[in-house]
């Protein structure tokens, strides 16, 4: 399976709030509650969020199958990973750790270590 790993733009906010969306609902019926969605404008939160956070989307075969949303690096400052989501259908394939090892290598590049 090749995967691609780049920042998000502003073309897939619908794409990436369609995609929580279903992870969220998915986590929801594992744990076996009806966990209530936070925010009902998906759309606007992570649009916001793309101005404050570092995202990055995984792309299989032209279809998003997973993002990571972490802070931004900032020189002297610890960045942190916040969320990782991927498809149900793509889980247990390694790409939330591809996300996340690519999240690591750009924020080393950044920082200079």
């Amino acid at each position: 399976m090749a995967v691609e790993i780049r920042q998000a733009k502003l073309e897939d906010i619908t794409t990436l709030s369609a995609l929580a969306l279903t992870i969220w609902n998915q986590y929801s019926s594992k744990i076996k509650k009806n966990l209530p969605v936070v925010e009902t404008d998906w759309v606007a939160r992570h649009t916001k969020e793309l101005q404050e956070k570092l995202i990055l989307v995984a792309y299989n075969q032209g279809s998003m199958v997973g993002y990571l949303k972490g802070t931004p690096p900032v020189k002297n400052e610890m960045v942190t990973i916040e969320y990782v989501g991927v498809d149900p259908q793509f889980q247990k394939r390694g790409i939330g750790t591809f996300l996340a090892k690519s999240y690591v290598e750009r924020a080393m590049v950044h920082l200079q270590f």
